[in-house]
């Protein structure tokens, strides 16, 4: 097993994450505007949430509201779209650390290689729009793949902890 060393972390992270902080600067959009579109009809539920307004979130949107109480967050403290979509494209990252945690799991002689895998995610269109553009599928998706390590670590460990870890992200 070889061990990562800092030349190659760097250049396999931070090449993939410049390359979606030039997409968010220039405001891509690889699903033919359709992200962009949601995130613009739905941000009026997230300044509801933000302003204490939850009997109004309905006129906006029919998705299950915890995306868009996330999002509300950053907004209530800032009031700012830009500094909301900065947050959840951060929050974003959390897909790519999960994969390669959990790609370590089950191939643990593998470091480079799942690092590689897990950072490549970054280049596919889908998830540059979903995390670019704010979409509630890809908190779905983010809390799936924490839930799934946690369900593996649960499987490893023998630890009861992490099977309700597993149920919390789950749920």
């Amino acid at each position: 097993m070889k061990n990562l060393n800092l030349k190659e972390i760097t250049l396999i992270t931070l090449l993939p994450i410049l390359s979606l902080i030039i997409g968010f600067i220039f405001g891509e959009d690889l699903s033919t505007g359709g992200s962009e579109l949601d995130f613009n009809e739905t941000f009026p539920a997230v300044k509801d949430f933000a302003n204490n307004k939850v009997d109004e979130f309905y006129l906006h949107t029919r998705h299950f509201p915890f995306h868009y109480f996330l999002l509300s967050i950053p907004q209530r403290f800032f009031e700012s779209i830009l500094i909301t979509k900065i947050f959840y494209l951060s929050f974003s990252l959390l897909i790519p650390i999960f994969i390669y945690l959990t790609l370590n799991l089950l191939f643990p002689s593998n470091k480079i290689n799942n690092l590689i895998i897990s950072f490549t995610i970054l280049f596919v269109p889908y998830f540059r729009a979903s995390a670019i553009w704010a979409n509630a599928h890809m908190t779905a998706i983010i809390f799936l793949i924490v839930s799934n390590y946690f369900f593996l670590l649960f499987q490893k460990k023998k630890d009861n902890f992490y099977i309700y870890l597993n149920l919390f992200f789950l749920s």
